[in-house]
């Protein structure tokens, strides 16, 4: 299986979870390219919004069996996106 392109926007993605309540919900596994990849879990954390009103957004960092790491994040309308993750500068760079 060949891994999709760097991903350096958010794009859309279905997420599938092990089994638990929804604040325990942990990725198995993400759709890429029409194919459902295997993923762990990195770290995941609730991150608040800039303003007073603003929603929380449930970010996952993932990591598929090939070792393309990604960034996931749930929407306020209960869908997911998903983009390539950088370590650094340099970490994915070709080029000047």
């Amino acid at each position: 299986m060949r891994e999709p392109a760097v991903m350096k926007n958010w794009e859309p993605v279905r997420v599938r979870f092990l089994e638990g309540g929804r604040a325990q919900q942990t990725p198995a596994a993400v759709c890429l390219g029409g194919e459902w990849r295997d993923v762990r879990l990195l770290s995941g954390a609730l991150q608040a919004g800039l303003s007073p009103t603003a929603f929380y957004e449930r970010i996952f960092l993932v990591q598929t069996l090939e070792g393309t790491t990604y960034l996931l994040r749930g929407r306020p309308e209960g869908t997911w996106q998903i983009r390539t993750f950088y370590r650094g500068l340099g970490a994915r760079s070709q080029g000047c």
